[in-house]
Order: structure tokens, then sequence, then C-alpha cells
């Protein structure tokens, strides 16, 4: 298991070097290889009119569950948000200063089975938190992103959805390409 897991180590180390070096051509590289997806870098990013027509695609029941979940995850996740907070002691001023990160990226499995409660669950207390631009990446090795994600997405206030997936959507958020611009914090389930 040891020897295995080095192998798979190394194998992710030379994905994520590639991407770093060579950006959008990697993450096409990589996306045709695992995915067998050709996606050009002015295709990476989902259009908002794909989102709108997601919503369509979807029955009203599942969006009416995917709003009811969203609210309960916001309510939930603003009883949780610090505040900053300042005193004066002895001339001095002392206290803790809250910020949020500028951009966090969503990773969000997409490929044999399909969890809206990722994008949920990881967008909403990224954007409660103030965060202002939230990013996620998912794979599409059918070609296209089911539409429950999308509409998750969208109830969750994601800015930006690029359809690719696997190390190279890490190493795409984490360093940045021509297409996808780098984030401060890479979140989202899975192993």
């Amino acid at each position: 298991a040891t020897q295995q897991n080095a192998k798979v180590e190394q194998s992710v180390r030379n994905i994520l070097d590639k991407v770093r070096r060579e950006g959008d051509k990697a993450v096409q590289r990589f996306t045709w290889q695992f995915d067998r997806i050709r996606i050009p870098p002015n295709q990476l990013r989902v259009s908002q009119n794909e989102i709108h027509k997601a919503y369509s695609a979807l029955p009203k029941a599942d969006t009416t569950a995917l709003r009811y979940a969203a609210q309960r995850i916001r309510t939930f996740h603003r009883r949780q948000r610090r505040s900053t907070w300042t005193y004066r002691k002895d001339g001095i001023q002392l206290g803790q200063m809250i910020t949020p990160l500028d951009a966090v990226g969503v990773y969000v499995p997409g490929g044999k089975a399909v969890y809206p409660s990722s994008v949920l669950m990881n967008a909403i207390p990224a954007k409660v938190a103030g965060v202002r631009r939230v990013v996620m990446c998912t794979p599409t090795p059918s070609g296209s992103i089911h539409p429950s994600l999308l509409v998750a997405a969208d109830i969750a206030g994601v800015d930006e959805i690029y359809r690719v997936g696997g190390v190279q959507a890490i190493g795409a958020l984490a360093f940045g390409t021509s297409s996808i611009r780098p984030v401060d914090k890479i979140v989202g389930p899975g192993n």
C-alpha cells in the first residue's frame, strides 16, 4: 500500500507541476486523458445561459428542495459567524479582526454520482463568511454537467463554474491558468 501511495503521489505531483507550468494546455490534455472530453479554454466556463437552461431541465420539486436546503444551511452558518472586536487596555488596542478570504474554490464530484448537497454545503458557508468570489469545478465525463449541480451552484451564489475535474482542476484553482484565476482555499468532499 505504501508503494502504491507513493506512485499515486508522484502522479499527482506530475499533473500539478504540468498545470502550474502549462496552464490551460495541461488542463485540456489531462481532461482528455482522464475524462475523454475535449474542452477548448474558451468553453471551460459554464455560461449564464447554461445555468438558466438547467432550471428548465430540473423538476420543480428538486429546485424547491434545493432552495429549502440552502436556506437551512444559510441559517445555520449565519449563527457561526464571528465578528471583529477590539478593546483598549493600558493604552494598547487589543482584539481580533475577522476578514473573509477573497476567493474560494469548491470541488464537486460530477462523474458517476451527483451530489448537489456538496455544492450547497461548501459554497454557502463561504458566501455567508463574506467570500467575494466562489469558484466551482466539476468533471464532465459524460460531456455535460447535471442540471442539479448548476441549479445548486446558482442558488448557493457560486460566481464561476468550470467544467473540469480531477487533479488538473485542483491545480488550476491553486495556481491559476489563463482561463481560471487562482483561489485562496480549495474545499470539497472526497478523498
